[in-house]
């Protein structure tokens, strides 16, 4: 390890050799900022795009693919991304 900033985003696509478009829930500012919003949704993509969620119902979630790679299991649960 560097160091420097931690992406968990950055670090599932990585680890999934950049086949889906990872979604994970981490804190930061909304992206929409006026009211009554304030708020987007963070696991929301493009269609047709190949999604991995930590949440099941917006394409393959990653505990799905835990159970199909070696080592996202352990990379999930430090995460808490899934099981």
């Amino acid at each position: 390890m560097t160091g420097g900033p931690v992406s968990p985003r950055r670090e599932a696509w990585e680890l999934l050799g950049g086949a889906y478009d990872v979604r994970v829930l981490e804190p930061s500012p909304p992206a929409v900022t006026e009211p009554p919003w304030y708020a987007d949704d963070p696991l929301a993509g493009p269609y047709g795009v190949r999604l991995v969620t930590p949440v099941c119902g917006l394409g393959r979630s990653l505990g799905e693919l835990a159970g199909e790679r070696t080592g996202l299991a352990a990379f999930c649960a430090d995460r808490w991304l899934g099981a």
